[in-house]
């Protein structure tokens, strides 16, 4: 029976540390560009730096798909690790400008209530009813 149920199965291709890959977002259902660190101890399991957020994350082998053949250099994956988010100084002055800013925004617009369907589409009105 085992021969029959593991006939379409492949093996992976294990990846090196520096290889661009797209990571999958489960909370959202896209996938992430990313960089292999390293191949940790258990089976399949890589450690990934996500280029746009720089979090480093552990995924499954089926969560990576190779991008390219291309791997980053050390010195990207280092910059990619060592950035640094600059941080700001808060005076007194800022917040009297926050507080000038706040008072001169105007008051919101009323807009009419959307209808929707059971769906949750948005039920717009035909432009020919606009006489």
């Amino acid at each position: 029976m085992k021969k029959y149920y593991d006939r379409g199965a492949r093996e992976l291709t294990d990846l090196n540390e520096g290889d661009v890959v797209k990571v999958k977002n489960f909370n959202e259902n896209k996938w992430i560009d990313g960089i292999v660190l390293s191949k940790l101890d258990q089976p399949r399991s890589y450690k990934v730096v996500l280029t746009d957020s720089r979090n480093v994350i552990i995924r499954n082998r089926k969560h990576l798909v190779l991008v390219s053949k291309k791997t980053c250099s050390n010195k990207i994956v280092d910059k990619v690790l060592n950035y640094e988010i600059p941080h700001y100084e808060e005076s007194s002055s800022n917040t009297s400008k926050e507080e000038q800013i706040l008072d001169n925004v105007p008051n919101p617009v009323h807009l009419e209530p959307l209808s929707r369907s059971k769906s949750g589409r948005t039920i717009k009105a035909p432009q020919k009813l606009n006489l």
